[in-house]
């Protein structure tokens, strides 16, 4: 084919430009070519995109335009695969290494597809924590004083190296009358950095203030939690039940049911332990409220799901304390065997298997990097702390058996989980002044709500109590506690016990002459209700509720030590 002349019409009315084909190495070129390529360089020596097409009367920018457009429409009506393939580094870009990676992501999405909708069924919203900027701790004079808080608790920013404490719940939840409970409060600390993990068990006896409740044993939150169906249920109000007391922050949760336990122990193949001594429990919980008699030999041996389910809750023996040392041994026993064993192909089944029995608020890829960690992480770094020498027996006032709390060494013990010292807020407000007189003032739209407030205030001792209400009503965003002698301790206490931050709390000359002016001489605390404050109104269970039945239909009766149990 020859040349067509673009001055020639005889050719026909196509003025493009097609140069001849040549022989590979050729250097000459037609006299219009040469005279085009000159106009194109002249054209272009300065030139941007806006000037580029300016001299559109030229011969050459003409034969560009239609080449431009006529492209644009060849690849407007190719798919958007096939413009893909048209580009010059697809090919050889997929190459090998790009094929397989298409091949390999055919064939694992399903599994990663499973896996996602699966482990949304485990996850649950993220717990709200009452971030107040102060907190009620013992000088070492042992008056109590507020300072900032040390640290928050944001999971959701964790870098992957910094240390976080997660909590573990082992939870019952085959009752719905209120009596769910958690038998297994445990805290794990892991450093990242240093490839080490702390674990320490709370025993469910031990006495604590319940935010929005009152005192009681550190169990009651989750049940109460869960039953009312507060913010983040009851793993939600047993984290701002810890944070409140012991004044650790409290980075995630995983709550698992007494079903999930026997399925993930026996997933494993079961476990393999030394039982220190022999364990005899003639009153271990059965079905239809009934008991059991079950014996374990001292010894190495393997138990399944529901062996090791019975040897972490009996209790009659050896108390509490111990069952909570049996509890670190199971679950130590379980990563131990679940480092031996390949689970990772089976994982879209295990989450699947799990996802009614188990829940969390720990993203998909932090578990990732946890598990991963959990891996990296050597046995001999993993120290257990036990909480023995921290709690002492106790019998309260109705009767029933707690485990009360020794806060200077129990303030040593949570040092050492987390590694800073740790002043607990509950060391401040543990003896309050019951006889303070205080007034109670709602300053929100809610009617009633301070004789409720008032109420929860009775049940825990207090009784020399009046309400009021205030003038501006609906103007109170936040909760106020005026301090007016001096007794932070108590002023704390009635700060927990309507469930806002303890820098709500007016104290020192401040208070005295808050009261003055506000004509509210005479009391000793004067609380002003806000629109953060807890409204007992919306719960179907009290603190009063859940301690009644407790005492009459507890499925493991309480024992004290007398007793034997």
């Amino acid at each position: 084919m020859t040349d067509r002349d673009p001055d020639n019409p005889a050719q026909g009315n196509d003025h493009a430009y097609r140069p001849s084909r040549r022989r590979a190495g050729s250097q000459s070129h037609p006299p219009q070519h040469r005279l085009r390529a000159e106009r194109y360089r002249q054209l272009t020596a300065n030139a941007t995109p806006e000037t580029v097409a300016a001299p559109t009367d030229s011969p050459l920018s003409r034969d560009l335009e239609r080449a431009r457009l006529a492209q644009e429409r060849t690849l407007g009506t190719a798919s958007p695969w096939t413009r893909l393939r048209r580009r010059r580094w697809f090919w050889p870009l997929l190459g090998i290494p790009g094929i397989l990676a298409v091949v390999a992501l055919f064939a694992l999405s399903p599994l990663l597809i499973s896996s996602f909708r699966a482990y949304r069924s485990v996850q649950v919203d993220d717990i709200q924590h009452r971030e107040s900027s102060l907190i009620a701790q013992l000088n070492p004079e042992g008056t109590p004083e507020l300072v900032e808080r040390a640290s928050g608790s944001e999971m959701a920013n964790w870098n992957g190296k910094d240390p976080i404490t997660i909590l573990l719940l082992g939870a019952d939840l085959s009752a719905g009358d209120g009596t769910s409970r958690t038998d297994t409060i445990m805290l794990v600390n892991i450093d990242p950095q240093e490839k080490s993990a702390r674990i320490l068990s709370i025993p469910r006896d031990v006495k604590v203030v319940i935010p929005g409740y009152g005192i009681d044993k550190i169990n009651a939150a989750f049940a109460l939690g869960d039953f009312n169906k507060v913010q983040g249920g009851g793993a939600g109000l047993m984290i701002r039940t810890i944070e409140a007391n012991f004044g650790i922050p409290i980075h995630a949760f995983v709550q698992i049911d007494f079903n999930g336990f026997i399925r993930m122990i026996d997933t494993v193949g079961g476990i393999y332990l030394d039982v220190p001594y022999p364990i005899l429990d003639s009153s271990y919980p059965a079905e239809n409220f009934n008991y059991q008699r079950i014996h374990f030999s001292p010894g190495w041996q393997h138990l399944d799901g529901e062996e090791a389910l019975i040897y972490a809750r009996t209790r009659h023996q050896d108390g509490d304390t111990s069952r909570s040392t049996r509890q670190q041994q199971v679950l130590l026993a379980l990563r131990d065997q679940h480092l031996s064993a390949d689970l990772i192909t089976q994982l879209p089944r295990l989450i699947g298997d799990f996802g009614d029995t188990v829940r969390t608020d720990i993203s998909i890829s932090d578990a990732i990097r946890l598990a991963q960690l959990a891996t990296d992480i050597p046995r001999e770094n993993i120290q257990q702390l036990r909480i023995d020498g921290a709690v002492q027996d106790e019998i309260g006032d109705n009767g029933i058996y707690y485990l009360n709390v020794k806060w200077p060494v129990m303030e040593d013990i949570l040092s050492e989980l987390v590694g800073y010292d740790v002043s607990s807020p509950g060391a401040a407000f543990m003896n309050p002044d019951y006889e303070a007189r205080i007034l109670i003032i709602n300053g929100t739209r809610n009617k009633g709500l301070a004789g409720r407030v008032g109420t929860v205030l009775e049940y825990n001792g207090f009784w020399n109590i009046s309400v009021d209400t205030a003038e501006d009503v609906g103007n109170h965003k936040t909760s106020a506690i005026i301090d007016v002698r001096g007794n932070l301790g108590t002023s704390a206490l009635v700060s927990e016990l309507i469930s806002v931050g303890q820098d709500t709390i007016v104290w020192g000359d401040d208070a005295e002459t808050r009261a003055q002016d506000d004509g509210f001489d005479g009391y000793d605390i004067i609380v002003i209700l806000g629109n953060d404050a807890w409204d007992p109104a919306g719960d179907e269970w009290t603190l009063e509720d859940y301690t009644r039945e407790q005492g009459e239909g507890d499925i493991e009766p309480i024992r004290t030590p007398e007793d034997g149990g």
